[in-house]
């Protein structure tokens, strides 16, 4: 069977494919990426591509157009990713690990009437640096820890600052969190040496999908959005908006539950009911069919279609995210710890590497802790994959610690559906 050539713009990269493949099959044949959240299915309408014949042009699906012929395929440039899974998981990772939470055992010295020195300076002496910061949360429990063993305490630091004081020592106890968001999302709980996994169902809203603008991270996405007066959005590229992807979500949505557009409970307000909110605020909240509905970025900031944050939009993110946080208690329950026990929180996938720490913690996706313990990881199974191939001896490594690992199924885990109603809220 002869085979047909297939050009795509832009960058001129060609493909030669058997006649009846579709244009999104060549298209990943040729390593180039599309949009297809819908898989295949025509729904979406997100692989819409141009095909330059004789002069004109006409706009068709990709995943429901077949080639028959040679064929020139022009992508617009707005589509062409920017931000990739493999570039997060192409940095070298041959290095020597350093934990960045650590926790130091120290004694220090009582006071006395001689040596009236206070607790924090006495705390610093005894881990010999001054120019360590103690956070809030440290000073909070040192009179009570620095009492409780005579005097023996362990810090928990990251970089120069103490995050927390815990009486006596807990040097060996180190609880870390690891979640890999997406349509899934894996959680891992590392518990002194225990291993404890589940995965919970999400669902696509983080990667943009059953979104009325959601699309991934390309040029024109809405990545991140702050909101005082009214709403500062910063876009992917410096273009004009034309859609939102999942951190600009986060972003958008956990701003309007501060500003007062979006209740506690998700419903969004109208704008009769609006009148506590800035003028600015005002005039994008609008009305349709679905519910209420703001307007992130006008028809004449866009230039075209205005990008909208539905009703069902932050329904939506709800029960993603409330899926997230329910697993999570889940397992700090059968652990038999609360959210302060944890140590450091990873963030993996490309979604989990750029989302904002502080709109995670104020919507619930996270439980409280400090942003200062939640640190992004990149594309990790990208890494991990790539270092399997390349290595028998990780290999091994990785099916022995596949053996400790604890699985906790949640849909026969009494109460889960009572957590995920209790995180639906914001």
């Amino acid at each position: 069977m002869s085979k047909n050539k297939v050009t795509f713009l832009p960058g001129r990269v060609e493909v030669h494919v058997d006649s009846g493949v579709t244009i999104m099959e060549a298209a990943i044949e040729a390593g180039v990426e599309l949009e297809g959240p819908c898989g295949g299915q025509g729904t979406c309408g997100k692989c819409r591509v141009r095909l330059p014949e004789n002069g004109s042009e006409r706009w068709v699906l990709a995943c429901r157009t077949a080639v028959t012929s040679d064929l020139v395929v022009e992508i617009p440039r707005s589509e062409v990713s920017l931000y990739r899974k493999s570039e997060l998981s192409r940095t070298e990772i041959n290095v020597i690990p350093e934990p960045g939470v650590r926790k130091i055992l120290c004694q220090t010295r009582p006071p006395s009437l001689e040596n009236q020195v206070a607790d924090a300076e006495r705390l610093l002496a005894a881990l010999g640096d001054d120019n360590l910061v103690l956070q809030l949360a440290a000073l909070r429990v040192l009179p009570t820890a620095i009492r409780a063993k005579n005097g023996l305490v362990t810090a928990v630091l990251a970089g120069d600052r103490v995050l927390a004081v815990e009486a006596g020592d807990t040097s060996r106890r180190l609880f870390g969190l690891a979640v890999d968001i997406g349509t899934n999302g894996e959680i891992v709980l590392a518990v002194q040496g225990r291993l404890m996994t589940c995965s919970t169902a999400a669902g696509p809203a983080f990667e943009g999908a059953q979104i009325r603008h959601g699309m991934r991270a390309a040029a024109g996405a809405i990545e991140g959005m702050t909101v005082d007066h009214d709403v500062h959005l910063k876009v992917i590229g410096d273009v004009p908006a034309r859609g939102i992807c999942g951190s600009g979500l986060m972003d958008a949505v956990a701003g309007l539950v501060r500003a007062g557009v979006i209740e506690s409970g998700g419903r969004m307000i109208s704008r009769d009911e609006a009148g506590h909110l800035p003028g600015a605020l005002q005039r994008r909240l609008e009305s349709e069919a679905g519910g209420n509905c703001f307007v992130l970025a006008s028809w004449e900031e866009t230039g075209a279609e205005p990008v909208l944050l539905t009703q069902k939009d932050v329904r939506e993110l709800q029960l993603a995210k409330a899926a997230i946080r329910a697993g999570i208690e889940i397992l700090l329950d059968q652990a038999g710890l609360t959210a302060g026990d944890i140590d450091r929180v990873l963030l993996a996938g490309a979604f989990g590497s750029y989302i904002n720490k502080h709109s995670a913690l104020s919507l619930g996706l996270l439980p409280p802790v400090s942003p200062e313990r939640i640190y992004p990881v990149g594309n990790a199974a990208g890494a991990g994959a790539r270092l399997a191939l390349l290595s028998a001896e990780i290999r091994q490594k990785a099916a022995a610690l596949a053996r400790r690992v604890e699985h906790v199924e949640l849909s026969a885990r009494p109460g889960f559906q009572d957590r995920f109603i209790d995180a639906l809220s914001f």
